[in-house]
């Protein structure tokens, strides 16, 4: 619940700190002085939009600050401030600052940190509900009222099941369409697949063989000239190095026992004869091998334009050809199998369309049994808020399945003795549905764990008895809630536990709005501003003290 708020330099207010009391606050003032600002500062710090023109006029910037009490935080925000690393285990109070500028650098923190808006909005819903003025248009929409319903019922763990079992069954749908479509899109690729697959495996490449078979190739396209310049060197060897080389041998060998360093130069001719031999044994052996004969050259040919075939195709390498064997083998045993798997998938989902449905036939049971009671529940609190012939009934109507249910949730009212009823949604008034929306808040006061109720006149549209009624519900609200109300009746105000007053007032030629707590004398004043006069005030004051 809110322990402190501060404003500095917000519209009117140039700076003032409220303390609020646990129970029911009362805030009262002429119109025009500011409580509006209040729910809009409020707002602001709750993540609502800001606004350069909330600033004071001179000012450049202004600061929204809320002081919640720790003990009072509900559980799973202290979690999901813990989760987001702002939360200080020691400190005594949750803090949320707001800062606007002219320049638009609008700023958010929790405890001291920076904080997202969308974080900020998210927390900020779960500490205060803050109903306005309009608040009761909501009831006209069907997804708040079975949202209401949920909360009066403790529905939410039936609900969460539910949608469990529903996101799950539209999860094996959504896999069963896609393994329709997959299906149906291989088997028209099918005769594709197996024509690419049996292309691959009918040339059989194997790994090295097109550079291996491009080799072969430059000989068997080269094989007459290499045969020519072959002869002219087996010729030259044997008729013309080799013989030389020998005379040379001969004339040197005979000289060596005269001159023993002539052995280096006899050595090298030695070597050089025994290394030209070689040659020439080998050059008559490859002419001997030598394979011309033009059809190898014309299959080869057709080898390796095959092979080229295949990596246009398949891919530029033989690892590439070979993954891409590998998918297709992969897509055609898929294809093989899809059978299996549409029928495995198929029995997955009527499996868990069975689920769905007992969660939703469940989950029905207790919206109908739950609407009871709120309808009864209801009808009590609206007949104690002046309309003796009120009844509520709530109607849980089948529909198509969706996210929340098979159910529509609609609010029927009869708003007096003798009439029919109505639809909520559709003819109910704005005083109607002002005390019906206390009388839900009443209903779910001990549902709603939000610690903060801030009603921003509710008690527009109705009348003064009305008024005094409503008073007393918003003080037994203010028992197991903390409650704020901005009113123009004194009915309300007075039943108040502490009451503040919006005044006001000129200073230097400037237009200044105080909040002020009032004192039980204060409170007197501002009652009897209210009422207009003595007369009735001493029924609304008497309890009070100087």
């Amino acid at each position: 619940m809110i322990k402190h708020l501060i404003l500095h330099n917000f519209v009117l207010v140039e700076r003032c700190a409220i303390t609020f009391d646990s129970s029911f606050n009362a805030v009262t003032g002429e119109t025009g002085a500011g409580k509006t600002a209040l729910i809009e500062a409020i707002a602001l710090a709750l993540g609502a939009r800001a606004d350069s023109g909330l600033i004071r006029k001179g000012c450049d910037r202004a600061s929204i600050e809320i002081s919640f009490d720790s003990d009072a935080t509900p559980p799973h925000v202290k979690e999901m401030l813990s989760e987001a690393g702002l939360l200080n285990a020691e400190a005594e109070e949750l803090i949320i600052r707001r800062e606007i500028s002219k320049e638009g650098k609008n700023r958010a923190f929790i405890n001291c940190h920076m904080a997202s808006l969308p974080f900020l909005q998210k927390i900020g819903s779960e500490l205060i509900d803050l109903i306005g003025q309009h608040a009761h248009k909501t009831l006209r929409e069907s997804q708040s009222q079975r949202a209401l319903l949920d909360l009066f019922g403790g529905l939410q763990p039936a609900l969460q099941e539910f949608q469990r079992a529903y996101a799950k069954e539209k999860e094996w749908q959504a896999q069963l369409e896609t393994l329709e479509q997959l299906s149906s899109q291989r088997a028209r690729n099918e005769d594709t697949y197996r024509m690419q697959l049996q292309e691959i495996e009918s040339v059989a490449l194997k790994k090295g063989e097109e550079e291996e078979g491009f080799e072969r190739y430059q000989k068997l396209a080269h094989s007459t000239e290499l045969a020519e310049k072959i002869d002219l060197a087996i010729k030259g060897l044997s008729d013309g190095a080799i013989p030389h080389i020998c005379r040379c041998i001969k004339s040197i060998d005979p000289l060596l026992s005269y001159d023993k360093t002539l052995s280096d130069p006899s050595s090298l001719l030695h070597e050089a004869h025994i290394a030209l031999s070689e040659s020439l044994r080998a050059l008559q052996s490859y002419a001997q091998s030598s394979d011309a004969n033009p059809h190898a050259l014309e299959r080869l040919e057709e080898r390796l334009s095959s092979i080229a075939r295949l990596k246009r195709k398949y891919g530029q390498s033989f690892e590439e050809i070979q993954s891409f064997r590998l998918h297709l083998e992969k897509e055609l045993s898929r294809l093989e199998n899809s059978a299996e798997e549409l029928q495995k998938t198929e029995a997955a989902l009527k499996e868990a369309q069975v689920k769905t449905h007992a969660h939703a036939g469940a989950l029905t049971a207790q919206r109908q049994a739950a609407a009871l009671q709120l309808s009864h529940t209801l009808t009590a609190q609206l007949q104690q808020l002046n309309m003796n012939g009120a009844e509520v009934h709530i109607a849980v109507v089948p529909c198509a399945r969706h996210s929340s249910g098979d159910d529509t949730i609609e609010f029927w009212l009869k708003a007096n003795t003798g009439e029919h009823p109505g639809l909520v949604k559709e003819h109910s008034s704005g005083g109607e549905l002002s005390r019906l929306l206390l009388a839900i808040k009443l209903a779910l006061a001990e549902k709603n764990n939000t610690p903060t109720l801030i009603f921003d006149e509710i008690d527009a549209n109705v009348g003064g008895e009305t008024a005094t009624v409503i008073g007393e519900k918003l003080q037994e609200l203010g028992q197991c809630r903390q409650v704020i109300c901005i009113t123009h009746f004194p009915q309300v105000a007075a039943a108040a536990n502490t009451h503040f007053s919006v005044q006001k007032s000129e200073s230097d030629g400037r237009t200044l709005t105080q909040i002020t707590h009032l004192t039980p004398p204060q409170r007197k004043e501002e009652l009897m501003r209210m009422i207009g006069g003595v007369d009735g005030l001493v029924a609304l004051t008497g309890k009070f003290t100087d």
